[in-house]
């Protein structure tokens, strides 16, 4: 009898005893599938691995090697399936499963009985001696040759890691250049926009009301606009949107309209100021004081407002 076949017996026998005791404990629907599966993972695999002459000998190891896999499939699917899987814990469940599996123990003892027969045994000589003789012939040379290869290979491998990882890196670098030089430009475009819209107004004796308003007053006509510009568009108003957007890209002339209505308005204010005023004197140092302009939304609805009446005089 062959040794290999008997310890194999006894391995299934321990499996079989080690599976009947978890049953036995164990009413974890999760447990018991897992443990189902361990039981039967290796056997398809030790099926696998045989190689017997005897065409009967050949048909029943295939028969139990599509066994064992075809029921490790099925728990395996009930397993990740997501189903309720409750019923697995029934006693009729488990213990029928349980004994349906003791046909790979019985047919562990025909495979001791069957593959211990001289042709059997004979044949896994031959294959065994095979082997040996296909290593001792084998080629220091050769050998060496093809652990050169893997290694070359390895690093060839390795090396065209480094290289895409550096391209990456150097595309990332390139990418957050690119990304840090448009928002300085847009910061440096926009601080521009701020100062000269700052110096437009000195110019005209016009001061904004505070720091805050000299900062975002091109940010607050930008947006107030392409509100305006968004709206006219959803009203199908696109005439009166291209228009304001043409305001908007002819920022040196918007912002003239700008302190042109802030002129005006002042103006109407030192007029009721002059009926108010008897002193020539107050009434020229009141003409020469600077004016304050209080720059909020009101004020940029006014301004828009004028400009649509302006549009619509030119159209």
């Amino acid at each position: 009898m062959d040794y290999f076949y008997g310890f194999r017996v006894a391995y299934i026998f321990v499996t079989y005893w080690v599976l009947y005791a978890t049953l036995q404990s164990v009413n974890n629907p999760s447990t018991i599938l897992n443990t189902f599966i361990l039981f039967l993972l290796p056997i398809a695999f030790d099926y696998h691995s045989q190689q017997p002459v005897k065409k009967q000998n050949r048909v029943r190891i295939g028969f139990c090697f599509w066994l064992a896999f075809a029921l490790f499939a099925i728990i395996f699917a009930i397993r990740v399936s997501g189903i309720n899987i409750n019923f697995v814990a029934y006693p009729l469940f488990k213990w029928s499963v349980f004994v349906f599996l003791v046909v790979f123990f019985v047919t562990a003892f025909v495979d001791w009985i069957a593959m211990s027969s001289p042709e059997e045994v004979k044949h896994r000589q031959e294959i065994a001696e095979k082997y040996r003789r296909l290593i001792a012939n084998e080629p220091l040379h050769e050998k060496v040759e093809h652990y050169e290869k893997e290694q070359k290979k390895l690093e060839t491998l390795v090396r065209d890691l480094i290289t895409v990882q550096r391209q990456q890196n150097q595309l990332l670098i390139k990418e957050g250049v690119c990304m840090y030089m448009t928002a300085l430009m847009l910061i440096a475009s926009y601080v521009a926009l701020v100062w000269g819209t700052y110096k437009k107004f000195k110019q005209n004796k016009i001061l904004l009301s505070n720091l805050r308003s000299i900062v975002l007053a091109p940010a607050i006509i930008i947006i107030f606009n392409g509100i305006s510009i968004l709206k006219d568009l959803l009203r199908g108003n696109a005439k009166i949107a291209f228009k304001n957007f043409k305001r908007i890209i002819n920022y040196p002339v918007y912002l003239g309209e700008l302190i042109e209505l802030s002129l005006e308005v002042e103006a109407q204010r030192i007029v009721d100021q002059n009926k108010k005023v008897v002193s020539i004197k107050k009434k020229k140092r009141a003409k020469k004081q600077p004016r304050v302009l209080e720059f909020d939304k009101d004020f940029v609805m006014m301004l828009s407002a004028f400009g649509f009446k302006r549009d619509l005089k030119h159209s």
